[in-house]
C-alpha cells in the first residue's frame, strides 16, 4: 500500500526537473526543499533530495547568497541535509558549488545545522 506522503514523489521531481532545464534553479530549490521541510514520504523526500542537488550543483554561486538570506531555519536545515548528502554520494560533477552551499549555510545558520543534518534521525537516501 503506498503511502499518502508520496504520491506526489514523481510530480515532484518532474516539475523540478523542468525548473532545473530551464536554469530557474531557485524557483526549484524553493519547490524541493518546501517539500522536504514538508516531511514527506521516504519516496518523495528521496526524488526532492535529488533534485535539490542537481539544483545546488548548476546554480551560480552569487545566487546561492540571495537564496540563503531569504530562506528560514527549517529551509536551511533542510538544504544542509542536502548538501551532506549530495557529498556523501560522491559523484557529484560539482562539488565546489556544494561546498559554497555549506559554507554560505553555515555562516547564516550556524554550526548546529550541520549537526541537525548529520545526526536526524530521517536519514536521506544516497
Amino acid at each position: 500500500m503506498a503511502d499518502e506522503k508520496d504520491s506526489g514523489a514523481d510530480a515532484l521531481k518532474s516539475e523540478c526537473e523542468s525548473l532545473i532545464s530551464s536554469s530557474s534553479y531557485g524557483a526549484a530549490l524553493s519547490k524541493s526543499l518546501g517539500a522536504i521541510a514538508g516531511n514527506p514520504g521516504p519516496n518523495t523526500k528521496k526524488a526532492a533530495t535529488e533534485v535539490t542537488v542537481r539544483a545546488m550543483e548548476n546554480i551560480k554561486a552569487d545566487d546561492i547568497g540571495k537564496f540563503i538570506d531569504s530562506a528560514d531555519e527549517h529551509t536551511l536545515d533542510a538544504a544542509m541535509k542536502c548538501v551532506v548528502s549530495g557529498m556523501a554520494q560522491k559523484k557529484s560533477p560539482n562539488y565546489a558549488n556544494l561546498l559554497v552551499w555549506h559554507g554560505k549555510i553555515t555562516d547564516k545558520a550556524g554550526i548546529g545545522c550541520i549537526m541537525r543534518a548529520m545526526c536526524t534521525k530521517d536519514k536521506f537516501e544516497k
